[in-house]
């Protein structure tokens, strides 16, 4: 197995990771409170707060385990192209290619994963599909 299909799944892990971490614990959403007291204009203020605060209690299951899947997909594709066989590399990277893939239909956070995850995912799909044409044709002479 090339050494691009073995680094282009770690790279994913780690655009995944850091993406799970700044989904959850970055300034990605605004809360606002409207204050009204009687005789006076209403007052808004807003402040930019982390999905772990905005969300609380209502964390888990969802949206926790989206995140946590996205994030660590990638890493079935790092252990399919470590285990030398190209058979367990595909099927492993499909899965995490598919797991990932389905990222888009979040509404949230999500359709990143769909845009910075998936893609390196396939490229390794093909760079592991590659590899074995170029395995065949020098076996052909």
């Amino acid at each position: 197995m090339s050494r691009a299909a073995r680094f282009t799944p770690v790279l994913a892990l780690l655009i995944g990771v850091t993406l799970g971490v700044w989904i959850l614990f970055g300034p990605t959403y605004t809360s606002c409170t409207v204050t009204a007291a009687p005789g006076q204009p209403e007052a808004q203020e807003c402040h930019a707060e982390n999905l772990a605060t905005a969300q609380g209690g209502d964390l888990f299951p969802a949206p926790l385990l989206w995140i946590a899947a996205w994030s660590f997909a990638p890493a079935l594709a790092v252990i399919g192209t470590r285990t030398g066989s190209r058979t367990s590399a595909l099927v492993l990277t499909a899965a995490a290619f598919a797991i990932d893939a389905m990222s888009i239909i979040s509404m949230g956070g999500g359709f990143v994963y769909a845009l910075g995850v998936a893609p390196l995912l396939l490229l390794t799909l093909v760079l592991i599909a590659r590899d074995d044409v170029d395995s065949a044709r020098a076996a052909l002479g």
